[in-house]
């Protein structure tokens, strides 16, 4: 069986950030509530895109030098706050 560090490699190595953030959460849930292998896949598919669609809203704010107040910041997942408060 493959070790979650092992994975959370391969995710990384293939810019897969929101899944690779989700694995650990996912794979407990899978466990506890015995989800099948398609509802694992969709639930890690859906948290890469909405990590993916948050990412490129930061983006746009940051280019348009948007004027956040903090007002954003609270929608946007950990690492795509951390973009906007280092730009």
């Amino acid at each position: 069986m493959t070790d979650i560090m092992t994975l959370q490699n391969l995710l990384s190595e293939l810019r897969l950030k929101g899944m690779q953030m989700a694995l650990e959460t996912l794979l407990e849930k899978a466990n506890k509530q015995g989800i099948s292998i398609q509802e694992f896949l969709h639930e890690m598919l859906l948290q890469e895109k909405k990590f993916k669609q948050e990412r490129s809203i930061s983006t746009v704010l940051i280019k348009q030098n948007f004027p956040l107040n903090g007002v954003w910041i609270p929608f946007l997942s950990i690492s795509n706050q951390a973009l906007i408060k280092h730009k």
